[in-house]
């Protein structure tokens, strides 16, 4: 797949080696799509239930409604499991643009081609949604994608609830958009994946105000640890003089609280060549590929939680100063609900281009979400008074505004968060048998026997509910079960044989989460307790090391973990 070829062929690019090291998007006529082989098949039937079995006995061959649901739901689950890879290839000499102005005119003219834009999106959604031919050869020298943008869908756990974190922007295209942008080197155009945990860091700076637990919120954005980010810094800054204004705690300028946070696995796979030579692949993701506005962009979806008074800032830099769009937290289920079509049958065109969040800040306050206008025309103004608001800017929102749609969902934000309920709607069965938890029990897969007997051995000598995601689970997301029982319970118990264990994804969100409760006040008599053995306890992170440990020393046998154990666990209906 040679990009080499006449820079002219579109206004304004350049050589990649010309312009890197500012905005960077090389433009790629050639990209191959294509569904992952799957290594395990999911059955398409469902097994039949007794009332399948009595239409078998009578020679009827059709299921109950009941089993047809869960073979379709299998069916959907072995789709959204599979996922796809994406090839591109590029050199030096790949024609690349690096300014806002460059990529407004490659995308109207896309606009004056809609029914090819409107056939190309639809091979493009076969392959990703497992609706459609499985490979995808794009070439044209006359339909250009442009690579590489990244982002993250936020999932903030909030009071027992979920939203989703969208920040409102009045350029094209207008609407809610997730944490996302371009590359701005050579090494994100290489690593894609590096651009995704930058724009997190940048455009999302949380706090928590409340006198006895003021605080900013910071996280890692990947597993190496990347936390520490130059705008974001800057940023945070600038922020700082607003929250002295709004009188906010003192204490909020210095001291530091690490967010519970996850990453959720995406099904998707990139691949990049550079100058010949493909690179390790980034797997893991989300591929979201719009031809609208021609962008090829890498997605992730990241889980956090927070407790209820935390505020949400935009740190996003214009021209070194800050933006300060407004950002909206959007209860999942109610997004999902306003994303269907409006009216099926004969007008099945008409979707849902409002949406009001459920929370709205600005300026470092909370707002009123129904003055969602007023709060828009200030951030408006504001623009406008800095300098910031161009006339192609003014245009793109007055057509979005005309067309009723200044509120939608930005193309890019929609399919991330179809994704997501894809997924999530593909494991079938409920969110978690329907009790609230008493203890929660923590703990990663390599130790899944070792927290097993545990689970056995408590089941068998309390009363309490015991929410051990082996047993407890009946879908193949956890974010919501694990984030209503992590609300109800009052202990946890991290298992574990080893300390690398214990700081994996799962068991790390789970465990900082209940500590962070423990910390704001939200479970004040709350008990967090390690059951390990193999290591010393003094190992432990600081968080664990400084709560309660039992040392088991043989997994097999937990006689000596238990009468120590049962004196830190609450009591039934306590």
């Amino acid at each position: 797949m040679d990009e080499k070829e006449d820079l002219g062929a579109v206004e304004g690019p350049r050589a990649l080696v010309e312009v890197e090291n500012r905005f960077l998007q090389v433009l790629l006529k050639k990209f191959q799509l294509s569904r992952k082989p799957c290594r395990r098949e999911v059955a398409e039937n469902a097994d039949g239930c007794a009332e399948c079995e009595k239409l078998a006995s009578r020679e009827e061959t059709e299921k109950c409604e009941k089993c047809k649901e869960k073979a379709e739901k299998q069916k959907a689950a072995r789709i959204a499991r599979r996922g796809s890879c994406l090839r591109v290839a590029f050199d030096a000499s790949t024609p690349a643009i690096h300014r806002r102005e460059q990529k407004k005119s490659l995308t109207d003219e896309a606009k004056n081609s809609d029914q090819q834009v409107s056939d190309l999106q639809g091979s493009i959604d076969g392959v990703l949604n497992g609706t459609g031919e499985s490979f995808l050869d794009h070439s044209s020298a006359d339909f250009r994608f442009r690579f590489a943008s990244g982002g993250a869908l936020v999932v903030v756990s909030m009071g027992g609830k979920q939203f989703y974190c969208l920040n409102w922007r009045d350029v094209d295209p207008v609407g809610w958009n997730i944490a996302n942008g371009g590359s701005d080197n050579r090494q994100e155009l290489l690593n894609p994946d590096l651009i995704i945990g930058r724009e997190l860091l940048e455009e999302l700076i949380i706090v928590d105000p409340r006198p006895e637990w003021a605080c900013r919120y910071v996280f890692e954005c990947d597993e190496n640890g990347q936390s520490i980010d130059r705008d974001a810094e800057a940023a945070w800054r600038e922020w700082r003089q607003r929250f002295i204004m709004h009188k906010f705690p003192d204490e909020l300028h210095h001291r530091t609280a690490q967010v519970p946070l996850k990453w959720l696995r995406g099904p998707d796979s990139l691949v990049v060549e550079f100058e010949g030579k493909p690179r390790p692949a980034v797997d893991d993701v989300f591929l979201n590929i719009t031809a609208e506005d021609q962008g090829i962009e890498i997605d992730r979806i990241v889980q956090l939680r927070v407790p209820e008074e935390a505020v949400f800032c935009d740190g996003e830099l214009l021209e070194g100063r800050l933006l300060d769009s407004p950002i909206g937290l959007f209860e999942v289920n109610r997004v999902w609900d306003q994303m269907k079509v409006k009216d099926e049958g004969k007008d099945e065109g008409r979707v849902n281009r409002e949406f009001i969040p459920d929370f709205l800040f600005r300026g470092g306050l909370l707002r009123e979400a129904e003055k969602l206008d007023k709060v828009v025309e200030e951030f408006r103004e504001d623009k406008q008074d800095r300098g910031q608001l161009n006339d192609d800017d003014q245009d793109d929102y007055e057509e979005a505004e005309g067309e009723s749609r200044q509120f939608d969902l930005c193309p890019v934000t929609r399919n991330i968060i179809s994704r997501h309920r894809d997924v999530v709607a593909s494991g079938g069965g409920e969110w978690m048998r329907g009790k609230p938890a008493d203890v929660f029990i923590t703990f990663a897969s390599e130790d899944a026997d070792f927290a097993h007997r545990l689970h056995e051995e408590l089941s068998r000598r309390t009363a309490l509910e015991i929410f051990f995601s082996e047993r407890t689970l009946c879908d193949s997301d956890y974010g919501k079960s694990i984030d209503q029982a992590l609300q109800s319970a009052r202990c946890l118990i991290a298992v574990g044989r080893k300390v690398e264990h214990l700081v994996k994804g799962w068991p790390e969100y789970e465990w900082r989460s209940f500590h962070q409760d423990i910390l704001s006040g939200n479970k004040p008599d709350a008990q967090l307790i390690s059951v390990i053995s193999g290591f010393d306890p003094r190992s432990l992170p600081g968080q664990l090391r400084f709560r309660e440990s039992i040392v088991c020393p043989d997994p097999g046998s937990l006689e000596s973990v238990f009468p120590r154990l049962l004196r830190f666990l609450p009591s039934r209906g306590a």
